[in-house]
């Protein structure tokens, strides 16, 4: 293609995704068709041709669906969808690893998680000569080479471009570059290794060195056979004659799309046929877990919604008028997942108990009473930035109507005795956040803070430092992760000795680091005996790891809340005990969590973890240890089975009267 028609064709992706973003089904549709036989190939043959590529592809248009409204770069789009699929293919080789490494029982058709689309090319393509060879020294290639040669394939055909290639790497095209040399490297290397294994006869004292080897490509392996073929008279032979991987990879066909995902793609008006068939495949799959799925209709098309809800602002943007199906009756709420929340003045499922305030900011001994905010006091409503400051900062008791979204670059101080109330979906701040320092007596519901970057005051959405009696309630609390770990600081900080403090119902979503318990290994002075925090029904998703991390607080009580992710990255947890502090974890669901727990982290020493009837679906094991304190108030925890469920339905904005 002329450097004329790879514009022409960038300009019409761009056109596609500003009209999907808009609200143009056929245009998400198109989108999404133009990009399936990229996105299958990419992670078909990263998964060698295993049936989970389906699963994988589907889930990563979901993915793609869900995050298309916020997608501020819509130039950006193929770089954008390639790097959830690499993601994705990422997240999938770690899990299996971990399940093998805990020796569970697995299905007999799991792949070697190591593996890659070398097992395919061998068995399905029946290569011949160097073309088997190349396909065969790939599994020789460590997790991260393997993915980068899946990428490189694509960019070889001209599929992708080398910054595209970059941004799945989040790395810079010259560093992508340096990479995919070394991953060739390694290659050519592994290529050599391959040819002097079935040379015949083969080499004595290559026959010597591998008399106790078991056949695995395992890492050590690979050293010893490269380092031998290198310096071995005999072997160097077959380092040499070697064509080039571009022009071999070149004559590999591509991985079909398969039959359920290809048929009426491209058919006129075909917006129905694909989500039909995205709905069909993944059903399947769900099926083998779950018995409850909610399927989200409208406007002509339907698809399951596997991981965490769209948000009411995406379901108008993508689909703008939809309904929820109602769950099989009997169904099992751990399995399926419900279709995102629409605004509504309460949610369609509620706990027995309501929305009311329970955990420590309801606890009255020595406090001074359960949290009230501005209750008794005047209620206004303001309009603007300035407004708000004015009225938070004052000394009289109040409850602030928060009506309108303000941008802003410096915290709003929140003096004691309010509730911060927003009014609608919509209301918050954008860029910064709240600050309650030095107060007490504060509620704060129903606000989205949004994208608060790291200078801009303490850079949390919302930080709590030497306060007590504070009850965080129904909030969307969110950035993104289009930047590195430092761009934004926390979502929700609880530090210097703050305490008798619930978080509840709130959607903490889209940020590396989401909420902190303690800010220092150093501070048990001021720390131990404080810092007692319930998190309760809160949703955690996509939220890297600290969730909450926690430093000497004991107990801090973390019930029914929802931890999900559609990519895992390597510092990834749910939650961290720390600096001898006490969580007791119970009744929550784990979806797609590698590693739920961490005792330790960092520098920071083990706390201690009591758990009770947590659910792990497709999850690693939660790490215990020790005792933790008694919780001294009354709660009653939501059963198991409607946890997911409840929380997707009512955590977050637009959920509570306003």
């Amino acid at each position: 293609m002329t450097e004329r028609g790879v514009n022409t064709a960038a300009r019409e992706v761009t056109a596609l995704v500003v009209a999907a973003q808009a609200g143009d089904e056929a245009a998400l549709t198109e989108l999404i068709s133009a990009h399936l036989s990229l996105i299958y190939n990419i992670i078909g043959r990263a998964l060698n041709g295993h049936a989970d590529a389906d699963d994988l592809v589907q889930e990563t248009m979901i993915q793609a669906i869900r995050h298309l409204p916020g997608l501020r770069d819509p130039e950006r789009f193929r770089s954008w969808l390639v790097t959830i699929a690499y993601r994705q293919v990422q997240m999938r080789q770690r899990s299996l690893k971990r399940l093998l490494l805990r020796r569970q029982e697995v299905p007999s058709d799991l792949p070697d998680p190591c593996g890659d689309f070398a097992e395919r090319t061998v068995t399905e393509l029946m290569l011949t000569g160097q073309r088997r060879e190349l396909a065969e020294a790939a599994r020789w290639l460590d997790d991260d080479d393997r993915r980068l040669l899946g990428l490189w394939w694509q960019e070889a055909t001209g599929e992708l471009s080398r910054a595209e290639v970059a941004a799945a790497l989040a790395v810079s095209p010259k560093h992508a570059g340096v990479r995919l040399q070394r991953m060739k490297a390694q290659l050519e290397a592994a290529r050599a290794v391959v040819r002097a294994l079935h040379a015949s006869p083969r080499c004595p004292e290559l026959s010597s060195l591998t008399r106790d080897w078991d056949g695995r490509a395992e890492p050590v392996w690979r050293k010893r056979l490269t380092r031998h073929v290198r310096d071995c008279r005999h072997c160097q032979r077959h380092r040499t004659g070697l064509v080039a991987p571009e022009k071999l990879l070149l004559g590999l066909a591509p991985v079909p799309v398969a039959a359920g995902l290809a048929v009426g793609t491209h058919t006129a008006g075909g917006s129905a046929p694909i989500w039909t068939a995205l709905q069909n495949l993944l059903s399947k799959k769900v099926a083998a877990v779950t018995a409850m799925a909610a399927v989200a209709t409208g406007g002509g098309f339907a698809y399951t919604v596997y991981h965490s809800p769209i948000s009411p602002e995406q379901q108008m943007a993508v689909r703008p008028t939809s309904t929820v199906a109602t769950p099989p009756a009997g169904a099992a709420a751990t399995g399926g997942t419900p279709s995102g929340p629409t605004p509504s003045a309460s949610p369609a499922r509620q706990p027995a108990g309501g929305f009311g305030l329970i955990g420590w900011a309801a606890y009255d001994g020595g406090t001074g009473g359960r949290t009230s905010g501005g209750t008794g006091g005047q209620t206004v409503t303001v309009t603007t930035l300035d407004d708000l400051t004015a009225q938070a900062k004052s000394s009289s008791t109040l409850i602030i109507r928060v009506n309108g979204n303000f941008t802003c670059s410096d915290d709003v101080r929140i003096a004691g005795n309010k509730t911060i109330l927003g009014v609608g979906v919509g209301a918050g701040l954008t860029g910064c956040g709240l600050n309650l320092r030095n107060t007490s007596n504060v509620i704060v519901r129903n606000m989205n803070i949004a994208r608060v970057k790291s200078g801009n005051g303490n850079g949390d959405a919302v930080h709590i430092d030497n306060s007590t009696r504070i009850w965080i309630d129904h909030n969307d609390l969110s950035s993104d992760t289009t930047h590195d770990n430092d761009y934004y600081d926390g979502l929700l900080d609880i530090s210097h000795g703050a305490d008798y403090i619930t978080v509840s119902w709130n959607a903490f979503h889209d940020h590396a680091r989401c909420s902190l318990v303690g800010h220092s290994d150093n501070n048990a002075e001021e720390d131990v005996g404080h810092l007692r925090v319930t998190f309760h029904h809160n949703m955690f998703s996509d939220c890297a790891q600290q969730n909450p991390r926690v430093r000497f607080g004991n107990p801090v009580h973390v019930f029914n809340n929802y931890y999900t992710v559609s990519t895992a990255v390597d510092e990834s947890y749910g939650i961290a005990t720390t600096c001898d502090g006490g969580v007791l974890l119970e009744g929550n669901v784990f979806e797609h969590i590698a590693e739920p727990t961490h005792l330790g982290e960092g520098s920071s020493p083990a706390g201690n973890l009591v758990s009770r009837d947590n659910a792990l679906i497709d999850s690693g094991a939660i790490q215990t240890r020790g005792k933790v304190a008694s919780i001294p108030y009354g709660y009653t925890a939501d059963p198991g089975d409607t946890v997911k469920s409840m929380v997707i339905s009512g955590a977050g904005t637009g959920k509570i009267a306003t």
